[in-house]
């Protein structure tokens, strides 16, 4: 039977889908922690003045050795994200409340994996120069051929992490696996940095497998399975929120993981959180006869040392 709402109503059932919200995030298993590190903001927009990589340690004969360490300035505006739910007001009145709690916790499992998704477009457009936000510190795309060994020194010459027209396979894996390992600071040292992930979308899913987790596989030069010294070398990371564009699914990522700073960046403003956004007293919901709750949060992504991750797109 219907009944009259009343405002201890509208709380209870908020509880509710708060609750189920929470469940939501718990169940989730996003895994954009694994390639971008943290950085709190409390301010509208970050300046990260990114400090040219600490060199290694050298013999102190004389004097104290000491680095011209430059910063670049590479600015993260934080933006608003949200999502809405609208619940009818009837639904209260006739007490048909359940029928919405699957949703929020479905939206709870949306927001836990929204870093997916912007990592993985991070991922996707970072050899894009025509794309503003595929820019990183140095001012080159993030994955380019031509970074600067040292942004303040172009004598020091450049590297790249990005592989065109270049297929996953073996041969290619191991060139951006031995990439990775030579890569240098600035004054030439040696980072000593090891990829610790290979990342693909779903169409090379196989492929990767195959290269880096197979304990046999097919000799190049017999017809004769040996072993595959590659297995475990790297983790495979097979996401599927890399799949997309021709392109896109040709696209393949070698990664350092273990390092206290990630290739990527998630800068938090506001955590996402769900709230009444027109509740029972609401112009809307006088209007409109429904109740609209919502997940909103504040947060920035981008880049960080370029150095942390090779891409090879496949012709």
């Amino acid at each position: 039977m219907a009944q009259d709402i009343m405002h201890e109503d509208v709380e209870a059932a908020f509880q509710n889908f708060d609750t189920r919200f929470r469940q939501g995030i718990k169940a989730a298993a996003p895994w954009w922690q694994l390639f971008a590190t943290v950085l709190t903001s409390d301010t509208e927009e970050e300046v990260h003045s990114w400090l040219q990589l600490i060199p290694g340690l050298e013999e102190w004969v004389t004097e104290r050795n000491t680095s011209s360490i430059a910063a670049s300035a590479y600015r993260l505006k934080n933006k608003d994200f949200n999502r809405d739910a609208k619940v009818p007001r009837n639904k209260f009145a006739d007490d048909k409340l359940g029928m919405f709690a699957p949703i929020f916790e479905q939206l709870g499992m949306h927001a836990a994996k929204f870093g997916d998704r912007q990592v993985a477009r991070l991922m996707k457009i970072g050899h894009d120069s025509t794309q503003s936000d595929a820019i990183c510190f140095d001012g080159k795309p993030f994955y380019a051929t031509d970074h600067p060994v040292d942004v303040n020194r172009p004598a020091a010459g450049t590297f790249s992490n990005y592989l065109a027209n270049t297929a996953l396979t073996e041969a290619n894996f191991e060139t951006a696996l031995t990439a990775i390992s030579q890569f240098t600071l600035e004054d030439g040292q040696p980072l000593g940095l090891m990829a610790t992930d290979l990342t693909v979308p779903m169409a090379l899913r196989g492929t990767a497998l195959r290269i880096a987790e197979a304990g046999i596989v097919q000799s190049a030069s017999a017809n004769a399975g040996v072993t595959n010294i590659n297995q475990g070398v790297v983790r495979v990371k097979v996401l599927p929120e890399l799949s997309g564009s021709a392109s896109d699914n040709k696209s393949w990522y070698l990664s350092v993981t273990n390092q206290p700073i990630k290739p990527f960046i998630h800068q938090l403003r506001e955590a996402i959180r769900l709230g009444i956004l027109f509740g029972l007293d609401s112009e809307h919901c006088k209007k409109n006869k429904e109740l609209v709750f919502g997940a909103e949060g504040r947060a920035a992504f981008g880049y960080s040392f370029p150095q942390l991750s090779i891409k090879g797109v496949g012709p």
